[in-house]
């Protein structure tokens, strides 16, 4: 049967040509990583305009059109994406959830710290809707954790990322059982780079070879 992976981008982006705010470029090199694998890719469309809730829904729509048979999908977040998968995986059962850099947004207080962090880096914060500011106040990462019905869930970040993103990741890795977690060295918010693409991508197809071996 063949191996699925459901992409969902991060940060306002696309993956296909041809999508509103579209950047294929970024994340040519985790599509073609998970074909080389083997994998039949399937980019997950988000309008980020909206809340989160909104996000979770459009790649629930998305997925339950695809037919996909859960066994044999992976579905693969990055950054807000990584959210929005986590989202998905109180519903959905993949084989394998893939959560890459996971996007410190969400809980209370946390955009105050990100815009904080942001400029203290000196950088311009991240503008949000009221829609966006509502849904991530009122997301509790605990629960979305604790609710994940992945077979298997893999969490990657870079080496070099800001401590807030870490901090994310590893409290999702604390209440994740069974998780693995990967610090990829050498690289930081950037899942275009190829070290970072194809290690995530080996790390997903490896847990199809150990459970069809």
């Amino acid at each position: 049967m063949t191996k699925n992976a459901l992409l969902i981008p991060g940060n306002k982006g696309q993956i296909l040509t041809g999508q509103e705010g579209g950047n294929p470029d970024k994340y040519a090199p985790l599509v073609s990583a998970f074909e080389q694998r083997g994998f039949a890719v399937h980019a997950i469309h988000i309008d980020w305009a909206g809340a989160y809730g909104d996000w979770v829904k459009e790649a629930s729509v998305q997925i339950d059109e695809l037919g996909v048979d859960p066994d044999q999908t992976s579905i693969v977040g990055f950054s807000w994406g990584a959210l929005t998968a986590l989202g998905v995986s109180q519903k959905y059962a993949p084989q394998v959830l893939g959560l890459a850099s996971i996007s410190p947004h969400g809980g209370a207080g946390s955009l105050d710290r990100i815009r904080r962090d942001a400029i203290r880096r000196g950088y311009d914060p991240l503008s949000h809707t009221p829609e966006q500011v509502e849904g991530f106040e009122a997301m509790d990462i605990g629960p979305m954790a604790l609710g994940n019905l992945a077979t298997t869930s893999i969490v990657t970040y870079g080496s070099l990322e800001n401590d807030i993103l870490k901090e994310r990741c590893r409290e999702v890795i604390g209440l994740t059982p069974g998780v693995i977690e990967s610090e990829i060295p050498g690289v930081g918010h950037a899942i275009e780079e190829q070290v970072y693409a194809q290690s995530l991508a080996g790390l997903v197809a490896s847990q199809f070879q150990i459970k069809h071996a």
